[in-house]
Parts: structure tokens; C-alpha cells; sequence
């Protein structure tokens, strides 16, 4: 992941090391008095840039949806297929397993989760608008409840996916897409 929004090599230095303590030890358990000390910073300047270590992880968080979001905009730009744009965003994941494990096994699980959640819903709806243009037709509850059913699925796969030691499978995806597939073509069938 690119670290954004970094004013300064001091808060990319924090950044990082945090995203590598949070990797070995839960969030709870890192101090700001550890950071300063591994960083060889005054603790006045991590209170300059941030609150806490709780306020140095959300900008982390916020970076790394900032990136995937854009990542997001960039497959609907360039007008890929469902399937290759899930592909690019399990690849983001894959690259970034680590901070997301990090982030879903620490106190922030559930608004990452979601987050993660409501960038993917938008793909996913923009993904089966322009597949299925009749999709539109049908009232606007019908289609929440279809995206979050087919989105339900998909974010316990990514869970599955990241919290064991599994590497993402393509055919996986498929099978994934083509039951999604199959869920709408009865519906607007």
C-alpha cells in the first residue's frame, strides 16, 4: 500500500511502523511511548501529527481505502468485466494481507469490514448495471437486498481468504460470479 496523505517523513515513518508493530502485536497493546522510542521521536511530535496510536490507525485505515477506492473508480473507468476487477481488488488485498489481518484482528474489524463493504457494494452494483442494464428496473430495496446478499458471500470468502493461510483462487472467483450471475438472472428474468 502507498502511504498517502504523508506531510512529512515523519508521519510515514509512524505510519509504517505501526503497520509492522500491528503485524506482530494486537492495537491495543502498542504504546505511543514504544512508537516514539523505536521511531527515535520526541513523544510531543507523534501528539503533533496524531492523538493516539487509535488516530494513527484510522489514517491508516483512510489511506488504504483511499487507495482501494480508487482502485474502485479505476476498474469502472476503464469499464472491466466483474471478474477482473474482483480479480484486481483480491490482488490489492493479497499485497496487503498483512495490514488487513492486522486491521480485522484488532478493535476497528467491524468499521473497516464495513468500509471495506460499502466500496465494494457500489463496484459490484456499477458491475451489474452495466451487465445486466434491466437490473435498474427493478425497485430500488430488490436491488439493495440482492447486493448485500451476493456482498455477504463475498466478504466471508475475503475473511476466509485472509485470516488463514489461503492464496486466492481464481476459480473460486468464478464460481462466486457465476452464482451471483444466476441470483440476478432469476430475478429479472
Amino acid at each position: 500500500m502507498t502511504i498517502r496523505n504523508s506531510k512529512n517523513k515523519t508521519e510515514r515513518k509512524l505510519k509504517l511502523y505501526l503497520i509492522d508493530r500491528m503485524a506482530k502485536m494486537p492495537l491495543q497493546q502498542i504504546k505511543v511511548v514504544d512508537i516514539c522510542e523505536d521511531c527515535e521521536i520526541h513523544r510531543s511530535t507523534f501528539y503533533h501529527h496524531y492523538c493516539d496510536v487509535y488516530d494513527l490507525a484510522e489514517q491508516i485505515a483512510d489511506d488504504f481505502f483511499i487507495e482501494l477506492q480508487h482502485l474502485s473508480e479505476d476498474i469502472i473507468r476503464k469499464n472491466q468485466e466483474y471478474n477482473e476487477g474482483a480479480s484486481a481488488f483480491l490482488d490489492f488485498l493479497q499485497e496487503n494481507k498483512q495490514l488487513t489481518s492486522a486491521f480485522l484482528s484488532c478493535n476497528m474489524r467491524s468499521s473497516f469490514i464495513k468500509r471495506y463493504r460499502d466500496i465494494m457494494s457500489k463496484f459490484v452494483l456499477d458491475r451489474v448495471i452495466v451487465k445486466y442494464p434491466e437490473f435498474e428496473k427493478i425497485n430500488t430495496r430488490k436491488q439493495t437486498l440482492m447486493i448485500d446478499y451476493m456482498m455477504s458471500g463475498f466478504i466471508l470468502y475475503i475473511l476466509d481468504f485472509l485470516e488463514s493461510e489461503k492464496s486466492f483462487q481464481p476459480s473460486d472467483l468464478e464460481v462466486l460470479t457465476s452464482m451471483c450471475n444466476h441470483i440476478i438472472q432469476m430475478q429479472i428474468g
